[in-house]
């Protein structure tokens, strides 16, 4: 797996570590979230940075990225665990992005950036899994909220 940095040295945040991974899974597995959950999980997101699939075909990664994040079926798409975003690339985003593809580090600051500056929705951990839990940031209402996939 290639694994690479889009932002500058001075500018790198640290990645999830497990621990934290399965904080923000136990938090959204809970049947309610309280504000101080909340809180809790916007103070993991801004401290880190989250993982993204870089198409490898630079005609495919103009087409495929907004300024580094993965855009698929109109949303960004990042992960907190980096094995969980090469499986995307390989399971979902290949048959569009083509195989050879890359996994990037962008710190949380910079996707929130950009999904308010083009005013789109970035889905964090989506795993295409029918009751799969994962979380949405609104760039338009600038809200973050749980989603729960439905499709099968």
């Amino acid at each position: 797996m290639d694994i690479h940095e889009t932002t500058q040295p001075s500018s790198q945040k640290q990645p999830f570590s497990p621990q934290e991974i399965r904080t923000i899974k136990s938090i959204l597995n809970q049947p309610r979230r309280l504000q101080k959950d909340w809180d809790c999980i916007k103070s993991l997101l801004q401290s880190r940075s989250l993982f993204t699939v870089h198409p490898k075909d630079e005609a495919l990664f103009l087409r495929f990225t907004i300024d580094g994040v993965l855009y698929d079926q109109d949303v960004l798409l990042v992960f907190t665990d980096p094995e969980d975003c090469e499986e995307y690339g390989r399971r979902y985003a290949a048959v569009r992005i083509g195989r050879e593809f890359s996994v990037a580090a962008v710190p949380y600051d910079d996707i929130i950036r950009i999904a308010e500056q083009y005013e789109k929705d970035v889905y964090i951990d989506m795993r295409k899994e029918f009751e799969d839990r994962f979380l949405v940031y609104d760039g338009k209402r600038k809200t973050l909220h749980l989603c729960i996939n439905q499709n099968m």
